[in-house]
């Protein structure tokens, strides 16, 4: 079931028809998929988790606060199976170099690239306005290892790129999970960000994490990545 209780973004049919194995998965397999603006939920929802269910802080970019300081679009997704909540994704609207700064601020770290258009090729940057940072990817223990992980976040950027006309979907992530998210997640590039002697940044990474990473992803070379992200279903 689809529960739409967002009040700006809605899953046009034109939109649940190019993204049918998504939909159809989550009928099949008796999941429900909801999408809203309830950013205190959101926060509710992971701050009442356990450590070994989520060993992060709660991503302070998606406190309503801040969020509503920005007065920038954003959206929370949750996936339900028997009306239990087994898994979250958030994405909000911010530039990238906004985005950058403010990390670098909040960690006062030394170890930092602030100049990531330097990761790209030259007829690219991030000097963009219409870009989606996401975070707060969570998926309870029990319901592990069945891609939901990645399905959320595929759906996430479809959301970005095709209801939004985001031209950039990004994230921060502890180094160790660089495939992950290339190879899972299909994130474009993933490269160093910064090193952080005392760890624990917010929901990428615990007190034993140092060394981060910024990902991202392009809206063209996701349509390139888009065959891809179907063979999921056809398992």
């Amino acid at each position: 079931m689809i529960i739409e209780n967002h009040n700006k973004i809605k899953f046009s049919n034109n939109f649940k028809n190019k993204h049918k194995g998504f939909f159809n998965f989550i009928d099949k397999n008796n999941y429900d998929i909801v999408i809203s603006d309830d950013l205190v939920d959101l926060e509710n929802v992971i701050k009442s988790l356990s450590k070994e269910e989520y060993p992060f802080d709660f991503d302070g970019f998606f406190s309503l606060e801040k969020v509503k300081k920005s007065v920038n679009l954003y959206f929370v997704l949750k996936l339900l199976y028997k009306n239990e909540i087994i898994a979250t994704y958030a994405a909000r609207n911010i530039d990238v170099y906004k985005f950058i700064y403010a990390v670098k601020k909040h960690f006062n770290v030394k170890n930092f690239k602030e100049d990531v258009d330097s990761y790209l090729p030259k007829n690219k940057n991030f000097l963009i306005k219409n870009t989606y940072y996401s975070s707060c990817q969570w998926v309870k223990t029990t319901h592990r290892n069945k891609n939901l992980g990645v399905i959320l976040d595929h759906l996430k950027k479809n959301i970005i790129f095709d209801l939004l006309d985001g031209e950039v979907n990004y994230c921060i992530h502890k180094e160790p999970l660089t495939n992950y998210h290339k190879n899972k997640l299909l994130y474009e590039q993933s490269e160093w960000l910064m090193n952080v002697p005392s760890g624990n940044v917010g929901g990428a990474g615990d007190i034993n994490d140092k060394i981060y990473h910024f990902a991202w992803v392009f809206k063209d070379n996701w349509t390139d990545k888009y065959k891809q992200t179907q063979l999921i279903y056809e398992k």
